[in-house]
C-alpha cells in the first residue's frame, strides 16, 4: 500500500490582520484630501468663457454675507497676505482657487483678490458654465 502524503495546512496569521487594517486606515487618511469648503455654499458668477481647472490646494473662499475663509477657516482679509505668504513658501504652484458669490459688490471682495496678488499669489476665478 502506498502511504499518503500529509496536506501542509496554510496558516494565516491573524493577529497580524488588525495591525494591517490600522496602518491603512492611517495611511489612507493621511494621503486624502478633505474638502475645506464642504460647508460654505455661495452662488458662484456664470459665464460663457469660463475654463475648466484642477483641483488647488489653496483656497479662499468668500461668502454672501462677506466673510473670508482660507482653507475653510475664518480670516480677516488684512491678514490674508501673511498667510497665504506662509503657504506658499514651499510651493512651485502660485495659483490660489478664489471663489466668491456672485451677489456680492467689488467693494466686498476687492481685498481679498488685493491681499492674494500682494502674496505673491496668482488668483484663479472659479465660476459656472453658462448655458447658451
Amino acid at each position: 500500500m502506498i502511504p499518503r502524503r500529509k496536506r501542509m495546512q496554510a496558516l494565516v496569521p491573524l493577529a497580524s490582520m488588525g495591525d494591517i487594517a490600522f496602518l491603512l486606515i492611517i495611511f489612507f487618511m493621511l494621503t486624502a484630501t478633505f474638502m475645506k469648503d464642504a460647508n460654505i455654499s455661495i452662488e458662484p458668477p456664470r459665464s460663457p468663457d469660463v475654463d475648466e481647472v484642477e483641483s488647488l490646494t489653496i483656497s479662499v473662499t468668500v461668502d454672501p454675507s462677506g466673510v473670508c475663509r482660507l482653507q475653510g477657516v475664518d480670516i480677516d482679509p488684512r491678514t490674508l497676505k501673511t498667510a497665504v505668504e506662509g503657504m506658499l513658501a514651499n510651493s512651485k504652484d502660485r495659483r490660489v482657487k478664489v471663489s466668491i458669490d456672485r451677489a456680492l459688490p467689488k467693494q466686498t471682495y476687492f481685498p481679498v483678490i488685493e491681499a492674494l496678488s500682494r502674496a505673491g499669489a496668482t488668483p484663479v476665478l472659479i465660476g459656472e458654465q453658462e448655458r447658451l
